[in-house]
């Protein structure tokens, strides 16, 4: 199953700035893969091996779609 990622920006009071879908198409690990290597890291971690959303901790959160 081919996913793609999602990004959205926001600003410092939670409001939605930015939104892009991305075109590149992966497996859930090889998003994490590529989402680990820009910097981001998992919303929650709460012990799941696939995480969906995932934070660069300055306003930008992407999603495993």
């Amino acid at each position: 199953m081919s996913k793609h990622i999602e990004y959205r920006k926001f600003d410092e009071m939670g409001n939605l700035r930015a939104e892009k879908v991305g075109t590149a198409q992966y497996t859930v690990r090889g998003a994490m893969a590529v989402l680990r290597a820009s910097g981001f890291r998992p919303m929650v971690d709460d012990g799941r091996k696939l995480h969906r959303c995932w934070t660069n901790g300055r306003g930008t959160n992407a999603y495993i779609l």
